[in-house]
């Protein structure tokens, strides 16, 4: 696991010090995870010089998907939507390149699953709290 991590890790670095011109420890430390993340969809199939290169991949996703993020004024402070979402869902589509028993449909089924799943979820939880006064969005002034 320890490739993919400094394959993310490495390149995050790069592309972080190459678009801003100084290292982002935010963004070096998201490269380390995105490319755990993206590994973790199938960390049997892969050789450690594709496990890298997975890692090195999902390390530029993530910048750039926070970038993104950023400039459709998405709220993600941390950068959870794009380690978690945006760079596992790369890894679960890049299985079938090392796993000959993978599809790309069954693939991308599944990431639709678990897309329902925590949308379906989060709106319970979400509209539990709400429906019991204790979330609200105009709280102390915001809007």
């Amino acid at each position: 696991m320890q490739q993919q991590q400094q394959g993310g890790n490495r390149i995050s670095f790069g592309m972080s010090y190459n678009l801003g011109g100084k290292a982002d420890l935010t963004m070096i430390l998201n490269g380390a995870l995105a490319g755990l993340v993206a590994i973790t969809a199938d960390p049997l199939s892969p050789s450690p010089v594709y496990s890298v290169i997975i890692g090195g991949v999902a390390g530029v996703i993530v910048v750039f998907s926070i970038i993104a993020l950023d400039k459709v004024k998405i709220d993600d402070p941390v950068g959870a939507i794009s380690v978690h979402g945006v760079c596992g869902f790369f890894g679960l589509m890049v299985v079938p390149v090392s796993n000959a028993d993978a599809a790309f449909t069954s693939q991308l089924f599944g990431a639709a699953v678990i897309f329902a799943w925590v949308f379906f979820s989060q709106c319970c939880c979400l509209g539990s709290t709400k429906s019991n006064g204790r979330y609200s969005s105009n709280r102390r002034g915001r809007n």
